[in-house]
């Protein structure tokens, strides 16, 4: 696990239930999910950052957000619950509980995931 450190968001505490697992199995793989990939829908206006174009290309800035295991999960839900097609539905989602973030979702991609929600930032 500390190879893989700096991989991890920083904001994240490595979970002690995953060291613990590799400890009492030492032989049995262990798997780390990044749920980045569904903020790869936002729109570069709300990916990009307010650092010139050559540093965010070279460095590939990028804004992603937080919790998409569970944005891909609640926002289907929620039109199933709404009875109306998950492609007709405009929708915030606040994932609460073990960190916290919010996500703009319309027609099944993310909008916006908003810079004052993060953990670093002082509104939390």
């Amino acid at each position: 696990m500390p190879a893989f450190r700096s991989l991890r968001c920083i904001t994240l505490p490595i979970s002690t239930a995953f060291l613990a697992a590799q400890e009492h199995f030492p032989g049995l793989p262990n798997v780390g999910v990044m749920d980045t990939s569904f903020h790869q829908t936002m729109p570069e206006r709300a990916y990009t950052y307010a650092v010139p174009r050559e540093l965010r290309k070279k460095y590939a800035f990028r804004r992603y957000g937080f919790h998409g295991t569970s944005m891909r999960y609640v926002a289907p839900e929620a039109a199933r619950i709404l009875g109306k097609p998950l492609e007709d539905i405009r929708m915030i989602i606040a994932h609460l509980g073990n960190g916290a973030s919010i996500t703009a979702i319309k027609k099944t991609a993310n909008l916006s995931t908003p810079v004052w929600a993060s953990r670093r930032s002082k509104a939390w």
